[in-house]
């Protein structure tokens, strides 16, 4: 008896025993701050109608939040998640289940029942019948009491994965209010570079027909006219594409408000008008807090944590309640005889896993990796965020920069322009010095454009990476 009671004492500390849990290797922090700056960022800046004042694209921005599909679809999948969350946290409250079960059964004559029915009152002077049914309304409850905190973190886990998926939720909203303003001022700069255009070959036009009149008159020769005549239509040209480019960006911004196609106008003088402050980065740790990605990557982590604990409890007993109360009876006509016919049951199941150790090891060594795994991401995501930072911080300061030297030599190229058919007239320049100094004139104006757009867009991405957009 003893080497039984001592045989089975080991056994069952060593099924209680849950291999040794992976940790992560390294420890992971940020810098306290992005480069030089040490300024604090107040929540409010992060807020839209805040960061945005062009109330042209803030109705875009809510059409988007309202209507567009990716987020519509997000909003389902936190419902789905809630109704994962709802089981969750009745997964410890006892079930009860109302029941009506009917059944007849013929016992074996050479059987201990049968032969012993045979000769049993079963009411009055009847026997119990050869053909016995069965019939019992009742009622039956299970409950398993949670001595190891399991189906705690159970709970636990769905409830930090409920505010993952809003965290994503989130995140998807942050992507398409950046992504609404980024075609946004896309299509700011193009309609700006249709009017360059416009103007350009109005411009353009008139230069043809002054070369065309000194042709008449012998200044110039037919290659003179032929090189204006090729610069206009490439102009024209571009400006074809550029119309082409419009229309692909009003169609990929309705998109975003979920609808197909249409028309979109832009207001505003200035393509960047609406975004001429600076904006202040604040400290890591606000980044941390604010951004949607980080934050479901750190409800990830915690929930593959709770499910590390419930794998390593799901080595321990567990202690299973049973029970069931209500009536039976053989007829019918005596089901609710009380008491007679009132039955009740209580069981209690405690029990352990022995031979079915390795599938729990299986099963606990999944979680434990799935949890260094979340983790890893988690400092992956935190460090590509404050690199993003970084980045477009200092991005947005170089195109400053751009911008003020392309803004110079603009207006540079524009007064060249002006010099050279002068001088044309005069015969003191040939032709194809005012073609050079009417592309370059003009190339400066579109690259200009194109660096005013950078300089908006920019700023955009660096409040995404902030984690603005979704308040």
């Amino acid at each position: 008896m003893k080497t039984f009671i001592y045989t089975l004492l080991t056994i069952v500390l060593i099924s209680c025993y849950a291999p040794k849990q992976i940790l992560p290797k390294q420890e992971f922090s940020l810098p306290e701050k992005f480069a030089n700056n040490s300024d604090t960022l107040r929540n409010e800046n992060l807020a839209r109608n805040v960061f945005f004042s062009d109330k042209k694209l803030l109705s875009l921005i809510d059409t988007a939040i309202r209507y567009n599909w990716d987020i519509l679809s997000a909003e389902q999948k936190i419902k789905m998640v809630d109704a994962s969350l709802l089981q969750a946290k009745n997964i410890n409250r006892p079930t009860l289940n109302i029941g009506l079960m009917a059944s007849q059964r013929k016992f074996g004559l050479y059987t201990m029942d049968g032969a012993g029915n045979i000769s049993t009152n079963i009411e009055g002077e009847r026997i119990v019948p050869i053909h016995l049914r069965d019939f019992s309304p009742a009622l039956f409850t299970t409950w398993e009491a949670d001595l190891w905190g399991k189906l705690k973190n159970v709970k636990k886990g769905a409830k930090l994965r409920f505010l993952e998926s809003n965290e994503i939720k989130n995140l998807v909203v942050t992507q398409v209010v950046a992504e609404t303003a980024i075609t946004y001022y896309d299509l700011f700069a193009l309609r700006a570079k249709e009017n360059i255009l416009e103007e350009t070959i109005r411009l353009q036009e008139e230069a043809f027909q002054l070369i065309k009149s000194l042709k008449e008159s012998g200044k110039v020769n037919q290659l003179g006219v032929d090189q204006f005549e090729a610069q206009l239509q490439e102009t024209k040209t571009l400006s074809v594409e550029n119309r082409q480019s419009i229309y692909q960006t009003e169609n990929n911004l309705c998109l975003y408000l979920g609808r197909v196609g249409g028309s979109l106008e832009v207001e505003g003088s200035k393509l960047n008008s609406t975004l001429d402050f600076d904006v202040n980065v604040g400290l890591p740790w606000q980044m941390i807090n604010n951004r949607p990605d980080i934050r479901a990557a750190k409800f990830k982590m915690m929930a593959s944590k709770a499910d590390v604990l419930v794998a390593k409890y799901s080595f321990r007993p567990s202690f299973v309640i049973n029970g069931s109360i209500g009536y039976q009876a053989y007829r019918t006509g005596l089901l609710f005889s009380t008491p007679q016919s009132y039955m009740y049951g209580l069981f209690g199941n405690f029990m352990m896993p022995v031979f079915n150790r390795k599938e729990l090891v299986a099963q606990y060594r999944f979680a434990n990796t799935t949890q260094v795994d979340d983790f890893i991401n988690f400092q992956k995501t935190s460090a590509t965020a404050f690199t993003e930072v970084l980045t477009f911080q200092s991005q947005l300061e170089n195109l400053k920069k751009m911008f003020d030297l392309k803004l110079s030599q603009t207006r540079t190229l524009q007064n060249a322009v002006m010099v050279a058919l002068e001088l044309f007239k005069t015969g003191r320049v040939n032709y194809l010095e005012v073609i050079i100094a009417q592309q370059n004139s003009l190339n400066a104006k579109l690259d200009l454009i194109e660096i005013e757009n950078e300089i908006a867009v920019t700023k955009v991405q660096l409040y995404k990476a902030l984690g603005g957009g979704w308040k």
